[in-house]
């Protein structure tokens, strides 16, 4: 819940630093909603004050890979950054969610391609901060709850 002129002073002084040694792969704040008035104000102050940045960090949560892909596509429109996307897996916010494992799986053999054919994609990760049969994203688990993989994460780990 920081200001956008809070959260620049810092970034700020992140770029500046990072100048300073060198330091050339500074990626912006991940926000809830990458597209909303606080970050489109934040990256407007960034490439206004001629702010390092490398890319934009993104989450996203579509529920299918296409929307999520279009939705990559618009944040690089929107900002004309490389984009670092930290957190992304389907879900439909139910609990218990109506996405199964094997719809993830097809997302899943759909998105990563999509991300990997992007240039301007420089990395990206699955969510996996949860296990089978917890929350919303229970059938996005690439763990169980002993720690192994689960198919989805079997699959996950052969990109």
């Amino acid at each position: 819940n920081l200001t956008t002129a809070y959260a620049l002073q810092g970034y700020t002084h992140a770029s500046v630093a990072a100048r300073s040694i060198g330091f050339g792969n500074l990626i912006s704040p991940a926000c809830a909603d990458d597209n909303s008035t606080w970050m489109q104000q934040f990256m407007a102050a960034v490439k206004s004050q001629n702010l390092l940045c490398h890319a934009v960090a993104i989450h996203c949560y579509n529920s299918t890979a296409s929307s999520f892909l279009s939705y990559v596509d618009g944040i690089q429109n929107r900002y004309g950054y490389n984009v670092y996307v930290t957190e992304f897996a389907p879900t439909d916010w139910k609990s218990p969610t109506g996405i199964t494992v094997a719809m993830c799986q097809t997302y899943m053999s759909s998105a990563i391609p999509g991300l990997k054919s992007r240039g301007y994609v420089l990395d990206y990760s699955w969510y996996c901060g949860t296990t089978p049969g917890t929350g919303v994203l229970q059938t996005a688990a690439l763990f169980d709850t002993s720690g192994n993989l689960t198919t989805l994460g079997t699959q996950y780990k052969g990109y």
